[in-house]
């Protein structure tokens, strides 16, 4: 069995590339493959008892992604069914969300006093690194 993933690249695919006919149709024979495992995904999400008009609304949301990396949307695709719920601030990732809200004026005064402790071919070396980088040298 393919992933979910998978599947909706294949789907925006067979979208982009090969201009089905009956769009709605197609959506409803393979929209339960699309969006088997969604249940799930929208729990970790907080969504804890999603219907399955949710789960199936999140599942185009996905395929737009997918559509939005191939330079397209659904809105492309008129016979498609449209997407209900804006499900961009869900689809974050907690994780990540939590490891970008950290205090900047806070780190950088940490590292203010990191590189004050730093010995001479530490900071030698740090220097470089950074020279480099900001070089696109290496």
């Amino acid at each position: 069995m393919c992933s979910s993933d998978a599947l909706h690249c294949l789907f925006a695919l067979v979208l982009k590339h090969c201009e089905p006919v009956q769009l709605q149709r197609l959506w409803d024979k393979f929209k339960a493959n699309l969006c088997d495992n969604l249940r799930h995904s929208l729990q970790h999400m907080d969504i804890f008892n999603p219907s399955n008009s949710d789960i199936h609304d999140y599942g185009l949301f996905l395929l737009n992604t997918k559509l939005a990396d191939l330079g397209t949307s659904l809105s492309a695709f008129p016979n498609m069914p449209h997407i209900d719920k804006d499900w961009a601030h869900v689809d974050e990732n907690p994780f990540l969300s939590e490891q970008l809200a950290y205090d900047k004026t806070n780190e950088l005064m940490l590292a203010n006093d990191y590189l004050g402790k730093l010995n001479a071919d530490q900071l030698y070396t740090y220097k470089t690194i950074l020279d480099s980088v900001h070089l696109q040298t290496g």
